[in-house]
């Protein structure tokens, strides 16, 4: 099954623009501006009421913050399922209306 690329259609270039750019921009774009940031831990790091150091989601869950991320988890994981969604739903419409095959 060979795919045609001369002629991508509007579709085409919106869903691989817009579902590629959410997934590259939850991957790189916040990874990278949370190295710049100086976290080296996508998680909260803090401590619990007993003095443990523990890891969690929101800031809520520990006593004292120790390390934030500066883009919240929650927030990353939804840019790359909508982006996943978005690419998935590509590939069933050019499965289904069958367009890339010679």
């Amino acid at each position: 099954m060979a795919t045609n690329t001369d002629n991508m259609t509007l579709a085409d270039q919106i869903a691989m623009g817009l579902g590629g750019g959410l997934f590259l921009l939850g991957t790189v774009g916040i990874g990278l501006l949370e190295i710049i940031a100086g976290n080296m831990n996508p998680m909260v790091v803090g401590t619990n009421a007993d003095g443990e150091t523990v890891n969690a989601i929101s800031e809520a869950a520990v006593e004292s913050v120790q390390n934030a991320p500066v883009i919240p988890p929650n927030v990353r994981a939804y840019l790359l399922t909508f982006g996943l969604v978005i690419l998935g739903v590509f590939a069933i419409y050019a499965f289904a209306t069958q367009q890339h095959l010679d």
